[in-house]
């Protein structure tokens, strides 16, 4: 995976709703913690590249590849899309056109 130039072989990567990111640790299971952490980033959209073979994303209430979960910082629902990540760069892409503020979380392995 490259981002703006800088290659990210061994690490996921977090794209935030300015454009800025950063390296995070690779995970499959996202905690309570992390989901309330993308909340307080006020997205849109909270959209997860699950991988390669979609093996990542998981820990949100449901198993659903779109649902909406409520974010107590907003005080609304907070759309959250997982697909795996070539489909979900593609989203991406289309959301920012649109005006969208996205959170990325992009899993660059299986």
């Amino acid at each position: 995976t490259v981002y703006r130039g800088v290659p990210v072989p061994f690490f996921d990567l977090m794209i935030y709703p300015d454009g800025s990111f950063r390296l995070v640790d690779k995970k499959h299971q996202f905690n309570s913690r992390d989901i309330d952490f993308f909340q307080k980033q006020k997205p849109d959209v909270i959209l997860i590249g699950s991988g390669r073979d979609g093996l990542g994303g998981n820990g949100f209430p449901k198993s659903e590849p779109v649902q909406f979960i409520y974010s107590p910082h907003t005080q609304r629902g907070t759309e959250v899309i997982i697909l795996k990540t070539p489909e979900a760069c593609e989203v991406f892409n289309r959301l920012k056109k649109e005006g969208k503020s996205v959170l990325f979380i992009l899993h660059n392995s299986c």
